[in-house]
């Protein structure tokens, strides 16, 4: 079943998304707000963050159950709090992937991320690609390449989080993941 978004002050004045081509993890934020083991950083309309305890690992819930991965801390930066001055949806394209995009902008927020940790600026040429899956911008699992480079398939993976066991599983795989060097896979 699709779920739909209805925007009051923008050009668009819906848009359909579609669970079941997600590249997302699927997460409604009500089983968020359930778990003790995270804690609601702040929210920008539906855009919510929550920080996984003891790790520098965030949920970020865009919109209609689509979550992502953020980092907390970024270059001494609070990432969280650079996100939500912005408003993000997810946009899903064609060849089924999910996109998280400024809504202002168009901008991807891996890019914006990216930004704002400045450790890794883009040089002409050079485009984003996924160490690990699309729904992982964590900033150690993203790196600039050659664009040309870049011309491979994404690692396009849906996670979907039913009940408080299966996000006790996904807050396992997230404190595994957030002691292992960059690229590493969720699943």
């Amino acid at each position: 079943m699709a779920a739909f978004t209805l925007y009051e002050d923008e050009s668009i004045l819906f848009k359909t998304l579609d669970p079941s081509i997600a590249t997302s993890i699927l997460c409604h934020s009500g089983i968020l707000h359930s778990d003790k083991k995270l804690i609601c950083l702040g929210s920008n309309k539906e855009n919510e963050v929550f920080r996984v305890n003891d790790t520098n690992i965030c949920i970020m819930h865009v919109e209609c159950s689509f979550c992502i991965l953020v980092d907390y801390m970024l270059d001494d930066i609070y990432i969280p709090g650079k996100i939500l001055e912005n408003h993000y949806g997810v946009y899903q394209s064609q060849n089924c992937r999910d996109w998280v995009k400024n809504t202002k902008s168009g901008e991807l927020i891996g890019y914006d991320l990216k930004e704002y940790g400045k450790k890794s600026i883009r040089k002409s040429g050079q485009s984003l690609d996924h160490w690990a899956e699309t729904f992982n911008e964590l900033d150690k699992s993203k790196r600039f390449i050659p664009k040309q480079d870049n011309a491979g398939p994404s690692h396009r993976r849906k996670i979907c989080i039913n009940n408080n066991e299966d996000l006790e599983w996904l807050i396992e795989r997230i404190r595994f993941i957030d002691r292992e060097p960059g690229g590493t896979f969720l699943m």
